[in-house]
């Protein structure tokens, strides 16, 4: 604003008389005199307008922060407005239509556009505050055109990853029925995955190209463990090419896989040859695995022994009866004095049959699931043997086939039923009549009575009595 001098009002000289003082006084004094007083006037006035000006300047600026405050509330009631439209839009297209067509993604656009020209309609401030608003406006809406595009790339590459995935389904299938055909099935898969890459960054082919290998030749190796092949499943897993796709966490949970299931037929071996009984040949362990280095285990002389006649008349038996005597444990009256062995068999058998027959049902059962045939079915025998003396009774014959079907379901990997099989065997064994007498009179007797007796060491119980 420009500054308006203040009018001087002009003095006149008052009528009257005049009076002449008598001041000694000069021209050239009274002209400095006037000059002075000239200069402080200005001085003066140039003092009022550069205040006037002062004021009016900080009225200016505290009027704009006050229309710059408030076209940033409205900008900002403005932006919130716009991000909850279009974030309302977005959500509404996403669930109500598909992204990853083209004309989803055109209409979106569309709409967002509309939405920033309304917004900008419903502004009322400066040319300055609405060049910061359509600025603000436009990243906001980019942002949201830029999630539209995220959604339909994540859309696309979906319906992708169930195509690839589909291709991956089938070579698992192939490949665990036939563990062999690993290598054409990678390929093949591969060849099929590539043509759909096209919806993948290099990142994500780089992460297919090693899931597709890593997967199939996880089927491979659980095949073979499966059928027992463990030299194929770990030759499978040492591949260089395998071992990159796998990564070695995943390589060393195979190898435990492979090793608990080794570990879980070396037990059943084990447990197979402890509960031997006389009359079960032994190669009908032939055909488990390390059938070759089993130990025969002998019995110390710890283990238990035959009692002397005297230790026997001792103990309170009639004389004639054969005892056995663990230690620490009472004696075992092996033979009664003038009772028949077959005789004492036969009473036995009818005892501890109806324990018997009352798992016979759940044992069938287990060995139909096995595929194996039932106890009661005929046919050739388990192994060969000649009736009468060690001739292997039913219940031992029952002991064998749970055995061998126990191992053809742990050779299948059906652990479970394989543990459920050996149970059984083990119950007969231990509630037989026959096949317990069998292992006591299978046992060695000691090298004291032994020697007092004039017989080999190793001589049985049953080659004594």
């Amino acid at each position: 604003m420009a500054v308006v001098p203040k009018v001087i009002p002009e003095v006149r000289p008052q009528a009257g008389p005049t009076v002449f003082q008598n001041v000694p006084t000069t021209g050239a004094e009274f002209g400095v005199r006037g000059a002075q007083q000239t200069q402080a006037f200005g001085k003066t006035l140039q003092a009022e307008g550069e205040k006037f000006f002062k004021q009016e300047e900080a009225k200016r600026k505290v009027a704009k922060k006050l229309q710059n405050r408030k076209e940033a509330v409205s900008r900002a009631d403005i932006l919130t407005q716009y991000n909850t439209d279009a974030e309302k839009l977005f959500r509404t297209t996403d669930s109500q239509e598909d992204f990853s067509r083209e004309d989803t993604k055109v209409g979106f656009g569309v709409q967002l556009a509309e939405l920033r020209k309304n917004s900008m309609a419903s502004f009322q401030g400066s040319p300055e505050g609405r060049f910061i608003l359509d600025e603000r406006l436009a990243k906001a809406e980019g942002q949201f055109v830029g999630r539209s595009v995220e959604k339909s790339t994540s859309i696309e590459q979906a319906k992708v990853e169930r195509v690839i995935g589909g291709h991956i389904s089938d070579g698992v299938r192939v490949v665990s029925g036939n563990p062999s055909l690993l290598d054409a099935q990678i390929t093949e898969t591969l060849k099929l995955a590539q043509q759909d890459f096209g919806a993948f960054d290099p990142k994500q082919e780089l992460a297919f190209n090693r899931v597709i290998p890593a997967t199939l030749a996880n089927a491979a190796i659980s095949a073979y463990t499966i059928k027992g092949q463990f030299d194929k499943a770990k030759e499978v897993l040492t591949r260089p090419d395998i071992s990159v796709a796998l990564g070695p966490k995943r390589q060393q949970q195979l190898f435990d896989k492979i090793g608990t299931a080794e570990a879980a037929i070396v037990k059943a071996t084990a447990e197979a040859r402890n509960k031997d009984v006389k009359g079960i040949p032994r190669d009908i362990f032939n055909k488990l695995p390390e059938a070759d280095q089993r130990e025969i285990m002998e019995l110390d002389e710890d283990e238990g022994r035959m009692l002397t006649p005297e230790e026997t008349e001792a103990a309170g038996f009639d004389e004639g009866t054969l005892v056995f005597q663990k230690e620490g444990s009472a004696p075992k009256v092996v033979q009664k004095p003038g009772v028949d062995l077959a005789e004492e068999e036969a009473r036995s058998r009818v005892k501890e049959r109806g324990k018997l027959q009352a798992r016979r049902s759940n044992v069938e059962s287990i060995l139909r699931a096995a595929g194996v045939a039932s106890l009661a079915e005929g046919g050739a025998p388990i192994f060969a043997g000649e009736e009468g003396k060690g001739s292997a009774s039913e219940d031992t014959r029952s002991v064998a086939r749970l055995m061998q079907a126990s191992r053809r379901l742990l050779a299948a990997g059906q652990t479970a039923l394989a543990n459920s099989l050996l149970s059984q065997a083990r119950f007969v064994v231990e509630n037989s009549p026959d096949i317990q007498l069998q292992k006591d009179l299978n046992k060695p007797v000691s090298r004291q009575l032994a020697a007092e007796m004039g017989v080999p060491a190793g001589t049985t119980l049953g080659e004594v009595a």
